[in-house]
């Protein structure tokens, strides 16, 4: 309901949630960054939300998918 979301799916067995507050009438740029714990595989990390070139929303992920 107007408020910026990301969600990341961990193969469907663990969901991890980034949500800002509402935003205001008009354009917004939403980007979402993600900075990796690794090297290595299935490390964890932390992302963060922004609006408008401000930070709405930081969670660390402990893990990530492993891959081979």
């Amino acid at each position: 309901k107007g408020k910026p979301v990301f969600t990341y799916n961990l193969a469907d067995l663990e969901r991890f949630r980034w949500e800002g507050p509402a935003l205001t009438p008009g354009k917004h740029t939403i980007m979402f960054d993600f900075k990796y714990d690794g090297p290595g595989f299935g490390k964890g990390g932390t992302g963060v939300l922004s609006v408008d070139g401000k930070s709405v929303a930081t969670k660390t992920v402990p893990h990530t998918l492993h891959s081979s």
